[in-house]
């Protein structure tokens, strides 16, 4: 398995979040985010077991309607249950 550090995983985020700044009138699917994080080498394996629910919240929403704070909650989140999981590197 794919282990990561703090910074990596990170900047996986950073590629999303500015995928989606890039596009402010479009809809957010599933599919999408998968895509972009596939792009950046999140192996799928991972996306699969760490990215499941931000993957539905954010699932159908238009970009204007993705809180930060909620998504910024969800990215903690997950990187929490990674680490606690072996797959994020101690920095």
């Amino acid at each position: 398995m794919v282990k990561f550090t703090k910074e990596e995983y990170y900047s996986k985020w950073e590629a999303v979040s500015k995928k989606f700044e890039e596009t402010p009138d479009s809809t957010v699917t599933r599919d999408q985010v998968r895509g972009i994080l596939e792009e950046n080498d999140v192996p799928a394996e991972f996306i699969d077991s760490h990215f499941g629910a931000v993957m539905d919240y954010v699932d159908g929403k238009h970009v204007s309607e993705l809180d930060e704070e909620t998504m910024k909650g969800f990215v903690h989140d997950i990187f929490v249950s990674a680490k606690e999981a072996g797959l994020i590197e101690d920095s």
